[in-house]
C-alpha cells in the first residue's frame, strides 16, 4: 500500500480553513473560562462539554488536511475530506502531468467540470496529474450531487512517484496521451492484418456523426484500429461484423461510454470528448440488453426520461403518448414494464432513446433474440426513426438484417474496417459482381481471418 500526500504544498487548501481553524481555537481557550467563574460541579460539566464540542469541529474542519490518496493492489483510492472514491486501475486508460493551460473551476476542494467531464480533486493549481478513465465513474460531489466523470485531476506532493507507482502496479497504464495504433501493434504474437480494402475518409462536411481515426487499446491488445466513418442525417449504416470483431467498443466509444486510446467523435462538428455532457444531448442509445425502470409503467418511464432530458412537463406528455403511437404500445402504455416480452422492452428502450429528438441514434444488436413479428415492428420503427431525419449507426453480426436496414454497410473484421458501401461498392471492393452480402463479407475479411478481434 502507498500513499500519496497533496497538502505539502497545498496552501490554498490551508487558507481555506485557516480562518475557521483559528475561531475553533479561540472558541477552545474560551471554554476554559467557565469552570473557573460557574460553582462546582457545573462549572467543570460545561466547560468539558464545550472542549468536547470544540475538539469535534476542529477535527470536522481539518478532515481535508489530513486524508492522502492510496494505491492499495489493484486500486486506487482517491480521498479529499469527506470524499471518497475507489477506482480500478483495469480503468485506467493513462496518466500525465497534466498542462499548464488547464482550467480548474474553483479554487482548491473537490469539484466536477460537465463541459469536460472532468472530476476536479485539488489542493492547488501548481503540481496537477491527469488520469483518463476508460469508463464513466460517479460520484457525490459536494453542492453538485452526483456526478458522472470519466478524468480526474489530482494535486499531488509527489507526482513523478505517483505516475511510477501506477505504471508499476499496472503495466498497460501509459504515462502520456496514448498515439495512434500502429499496423502491428494489438494482440502479442499476431500478425498486422492488411489495410482496409475500402477507406471512409475524412468526413463530409454535412455529416450528423463523424468517427476519426478510433482506436481502442486494453493494455497490449487493440480492440479497434482507426476507424473512420460518416453517417449523414436521414441515413442507417450498419456495422456488420464477427463477435468480438470491435462493433459494440466501437459504438460505446461514439456514445461516450468508453474513451479512445486515439482519434475524435464528432456530433454535428463538435468534440464529443472535448466538449462532453452538451454534445452527448445530441445522441440517442440502445444498448443490446434494454436498461428500463420496470417497475414503472411505459408511460411513467417516457415522462422520467422526458423530464432527464430537460423537457417541459405539458411537452414531455405529449411526446410520449406520441411515441407510444408510434411503437405501437397505446394499449399497454399503463402496465408495468416488468411484464412486457424482450420485443416490447426493446420498443421502449428505442422510444427513450428518440424522447428528445436526438440528432443521431445508436444501436447495439437491437434485433437480438426476437421473434420475427417483434423484429419487424423494431425494424419499421427504425426506418421511420431515420424518415424523420435522425442518423442511424447500428451494429449487428446478421446479415438479413444489414442488407434489409442499411443504406450502407460497414464490415468490420479484427478492430478494422475492411469495406464500406452500398451493396454495389463491396461488391466493386470484393471484385465480385453480382455477389450476394454474405460472400461478401467472407470474401473481405477471409485474408484477415487470422487475427480477429
Amino acid at each position: 500500500m502507498e500513499r500519496f500526500t497533496y497538502t505539502r504544498t497545498g496552501q490554498a487548501l490551508k487558507n481555506k480553513y485557516s480562518s475557521l481553524i483559528l475561531l475553533s481555537l479561540a472558541d477552545l481557550v474560551a471554554w476554559v473560562i467557565p469552570p473557573l467563574l460557574m460553582p462546582r460541579p457545573a462549572g467543570l460539566w460545561v466547560g468539558a462539554g464545550g472542549l468536547v464540542a470544540t475538539l469535534a469541529v476542529y477535527w470536522w474542519l481539518t478532515a481535508s488536511l489530513r486524508t492522502c490518496h492510496v494505491l492499495d493492489g489493484d486500486r486506487l483510492i482517491l480521498r479529499m475530506g469527506r470524499s471518497a472514491l475507489a477506482v480500478d486501475l483495469a480503468d485506467v486508460e493513462s496518466a500525465r502531468m497534466a498542462g499548464h493551460g488547464l482550467r480548474v473551476p474553483g479554487e482548491a476542494g473537490v469539484m466536477y467540470a460537465p463541459r469536460t467531464d472532468t472530476l476536479f480533486m485539488v489542493a492547488d493549481h501548481r503540481q496537477l496529474v491527469s488520469v483518463d478513465l476508460s469508463r464513466p465513474y460517479a460520484m457525490k460531489v459536494p453542492g453538485q450531487g452526483i456526478c458522472q466523470f470519466t478524468r480526474i485531476v489530482l494535486s499531488l506532493d509527489e507526482p513523478e512517484r505517483f505516475l511510477q507507482a501506477v505504471a508499476g502496479r499496472r503495466g498497460q497504464v501509459h504515462l502520456d496521451r496514448p498515439q495512434p495504433a500502429a499496423g502491428g501493434e494489438g494482440r502479442p504474437g499476431a500478425t498486422s492484418p492488411a489495410p482496409p480494402v475500402v477507406s471512409e475518409g475524412p468526413a463530409p462536411g454535412g455529416a450528423a456523426l463523424a468517427l476519426e481515426g478510433l482506436v481502442k487499446r486494453f493494455g497490449g491488445f487493440t480492440a479497434v484500429a482507426g476507424v473512420d466513418l460518416a453517417v449523414r442525417y436521414g441515413e442507417i449504416v450498419a456495422f456488420l461484423g464477427s463477435n468480438g470483431a470491435g462493433k459494440s467498443t466501437t459504438i460505446r466509444m461514439a456514445t461516450g461510454l468508453v474513451r479512445p486510446s486515439a482519434g475524435r467523435v464528432l456530433v454535428e462538428g463538435r468534440d464529443l470528448w472535448a466538449e462532453g455532457a452538451p454534445v452527448r444531448r445530441l445522441l440517442g442509445y440502445v444498448p443490446d440488453t434494454p436498461l428500463l425502470y420496470e417497475s414503472l409503467t411505459a408511460r411513467e418511464f417516457l415522462w422520467l426520461m422526458a423530464g432527464l432530458y430537460g423537457l417541459s412537463r405539458v411537452e414531455g406528455r405529449r411526446r410520449a403518448d406520441e411515441l407510444l403511437r408510434q411503437v405501437g404500445m397505446e394499449r399497454w402504455a399503463d402496465y408495468p414494464i416488468r411484464a412486457f416480452s424482450l420485443g416490447m422492452k426493446r420498443k421502449m428502450a428505442i422510444a427513450a432513446a428518440l424522447v428528445h429528438r436526438p440528432r443521431v441514434l445508436l444501436l447495439d444488436e437491437v434485433t437480438n433474440g426476437l421473434d420475427p413479428r417483434a423484429a419487424r415492428e423494431v425494424k419499421d420503427f427504425i426506418r421511420q426513426a431515420a424518415g424523420e431525419g435522425a442518423a442511424v449507426l447500428l451494429t449487428t453480426h446478421a446479415l438479413d438484417v444489414a442488407r434489409e436496414l442499411a443504406d450502407r454497410i460497414a464490415i468490420l473484421h479484427g478492430g478494422r474496417l475492411r469495406a464500406v458501401g452500398d451493396l454495389e461498392a463491396l461488391r466493386s471492393a470484393a471484385g465480385l459482381p453480382g455477389a450476394g452480402l454474405e460472400e461478401l463479407f467472407l470474401a473481405l475479411t477471409a485474408e484477415a481471418e487470422g487475427v480477429s478481434a
